[in-house]
């Protein structure tokens, strides 16, 4: 990382809602958490997804909005799964490549690919000075992350295993996607390191 700074990887759903995933059945039953990309990846942890990954279906999210086609750079709705557009993805593939896997997308628009972030960096969550919920597998929804410098300096994008949904980034990922004028991120999350 060019300076220490730690960011929540997060995005503008009101401004570019991007995508969600298309279920077998619509509307969904109670079998079909198991085709949630999301929840795959989870459960996937770091492990890559196998040569029995299908593309993952996809539907604009345009509910109950004026344009149609509003997709930014990002799509983060099935975190810790996220779609990238192909110009986010030649901005940012020195940091994206050797962190995670780029997954193909049925997307009903061109020029977009899924990516799911493999290093999942362990005991770097200040749990004494962060806001979160734990449920009751252990696993914690941070509000807001406190974590330790020394544990995350030189990871530019990355999970923490306390935290299954989050992603993070460093101020050289941030630099890169303002330098590239990428649409709908947002870091206004800034992480407290200690």
């Amino acid at each position: 990382m060019s300076s220490t700074s730690v960011y929540e990887l997060r995005g503008e759903p009101d401004k570019y809602p991007g995508f969600l995933q298309v279920f077998t059945k619509d509307p969904p039953d109670k079998d079909s958490w198991k085709e949630d990309i999301g929840i795959r990846s989870i459960e996937f942890g770091a492990e890559p997804f196998g040569a029995d990954y299908a593309p993952v279906q996809l539907a604009l999210n345009n509910e109950g909005r004026r344009k149609k086609d509003v997709a930014g750079d990002i799509c983060l709705s099935m975190k810790p799964f996220v779609i990238f557009s192909d110009k986010a993805i030649r901005a940012l593939d020195a940091f994206l490549s050797p962190a995670g896997e780029f997954l193909a997308v049925a997307a009903p628009v061109p020029g977009y690919i899924g990516y799911r972030v493999l290093g999942r960096q362990e005991g770097c969550v200040d749990l004494e000075r962060s806001v979160y919920e734990q449920a009751d597998n252990g696993k914690v929804m941070l509000r807001k992350a406190a974590m330790y410098e020394a544990k995350v300096r030189g990871h530019d994008i990355f999970a923490v295993a306390e935290s299954p949904t989050g992603l993070y980034i460093s101020e050289a990922f941030r630099q890169a996607v303002e330098a590239a004028k990428l649409k709908g991120f947002n870091f206004s999350r800034e992480v407290a390191l200690v």
